[in-house]
């Protein structure tokens, strides 16, 4: 592997890092979700905020590291088959995702003054409409890529689908001839698909587990439902960033192999996905700006100090009728 590649990442990073630096400016900043600050007694909520900030960090550097990695490997990364090769960063996302699942649900503890619910609290409670799309849309196109992918991969020697076979015929003195490419066939798609739908079950489930655990007291509602809807945005940008970044990754193999001619006797051959190799390649350095802006910006959301909300908070609950549903988005809109 070449020098330059290890820094194939760096101004894409630079460029991620640039535009969440943005969100600094004032009329950005009060965009952003709002950290309260919670009682003692309402925990989990300021140490899974900052377990997130931290693990997107740690997902960020491992991500940029890649090439790092590969090259004190000797260009050596992929000749063995790991099946996890490409869902490494997920399957470390749903490890993270379950942790916190377990630490949230460790949690719960019955309330100080009872707060009745006028309706059941589920794991959208707590997000805007179309939130969720920013981790449906990543997953459906890993998925789309890897049977795409997969379905132009050939068997290795050992029958495995993770290479890409460019045949040339045989030559004048009938001597077979061709080039055998790594390449991101079935055998790391099929793992990276099921990675990212069970990442997906594993989001909604702790959304679910943050949206359903019992409010403090009815003094505390609206600062624990702010607090749990910068939560939900949190999860959500975490697994989508995680998604993005290996989707990306997936997509410069693809584009790096399609790129790969083979010059013989004064004629040249293509790889069967050549044509769209350009395009696959300014697809992946897009895809992973994207990934790489909402990792920083889980961590920029996550270890911000917390701020007051926005007016008095109520001193009892007089509304009862009123459904959580119905504060769940109060909460959701408020900004700091």
């Amino acid at each position: 592997m070449p020098v330059w590649q290890i820094f194939y990442d760096a101004p894409v990073l630079i460029l991620a890092a640039v535009i969440v630096a943005c969100s600094w400016l004032p009329p950005l900043r009060r965009r952003l979700p709002l950290v309260p600050p919670l009682p003692g007694a309402a925990r989990p909520d300021d140490p899974v905020r900052v377990a997130l900030g931290v693990l997107a960090v740690g997902a960020l550097l491992y991500s940029v590291t890649y090439e790092l990695r590969s090259y004190l490997a000797d260009g050596m990364l992929l000749v063995e088959y790991d099946w996890w090769a490409y869902a490494d960063l997920l399957l470390g996302t749903c490890v993270a995702l379950l942790g916190l699942t377990l630490t949230i649900t460790a949690f719960r503890r019955t309330p100080v003054a009872p707060v009745a619910p006028a309706h059941p609290r589920t794991w959208h409670s707590f997000l805007d409409a179309g939130q969720l799309w920013l981790l449906i849309v990543p997953t459906i196109l890993l998925l789309a890529l890897a049977t795409f992918a997969g379905s132009v991969s050939s068997p290795d020697e050992d029958g495995i689908y993770r290479i890409l076979e460019l045949d040339v015929g045989e030559d004048a003195d009938g001597v077979g001839g061709g080039m055998l490419i790594s390449f991101f066939g079935w055998a790391y798609g099929l793992p990276v698909a099921g990675v990212a739908l069970a990442l997906m079950l594993l989001t909604l489930l702790v959304l679910h587990v943050n949206a359903v655990r019992p409010f403090l007291r009815p003094e505390t509602v609206a600062a624990e439902e702010a607090s749990r809807s910068t939560l939900a945005t949190l999860f959500l940008l975490f697994g989508a960033g995680a998604v993005l970044v290996t989707l990306a990754r997936a997509t410069q193999v693809v584009s790096t192999a399609g790129d790969i001619t083979l010059v013989r006797d004064g004629y040249q051959w293509e790889t069967s996905v050549s044509a769209i190799s350009p395009w696959l390649f300014w697809a992946a350095l897009a895809i992973q700006l994207l990934g790489y802006v909402l990792l920083l910006m889980v961590a920029r959301i996550a270890l911000r100090r917390p701020g007051a909300l926005p007016g008095p908070l109520p001193d009892a609950l007089p509304d009862a009728q009123s459904s959580p549903a119905t504060r769940s988005r109060r909460g959701l809109n408020t900004r700091g």
